[in-house]
């Protein structure tokens, strides 16, 4: 990590902290400062395929921090109780924002689009 890096994290760990927001470990200045002046717009914090499998409370919580504002959970059921499945509970399978199942990293989106994570749970 570079001087930059440094700074530019801890100017968006500060700015959390005033803000009154959680800062996420490893977040850039995007995930906790608006991502544009216009409060409409949103980035998309990470791509589609870098989401799956990650806990469905952070991607929610990274998605806010981007600045969407309608986040919908989806548990799957699809999970059965033994000891191998239970692994993957919680962890997102899907993530579709306005429809779209695949998108890029920052890519612009209307902050009120709607945001449905889908993650493995327990039947």
């Amino acid at each position: 990590m570079g001087i930059l890096d440094a700074l530019v994290k801890t100017i968006a760990i500060k700015t959390a902290e005033q803000i009154g927001e959680k800062a996420i470990e490893g977040a850039t200045i995007y995930s906790v400062l608006k991502s544009d002046s216009n409060t409409d717009i949103a980035y998309a914090p990470k791509s589609s395929k870098e989401l799956t499998g990650i806990k469905y409370q952070s991607v929610y919580q990274e998605f806010r921090a981007f600045g969407f504002t309608n986040i919908h959970m989806l548990a799957q059921k699809d999970l059965s109780p033994f000891f191998l499945n239970r692994i993957d509970n919680g962890k997102v399978s899907e993530v579709s924002i306005d429809g779209k199942t695949k998108f890029k990293a920052k890519q612009k989106f209307n902050a009120n689009a709607r945001v449905v994570i889908c993650y493995h749970s327990l039947k």
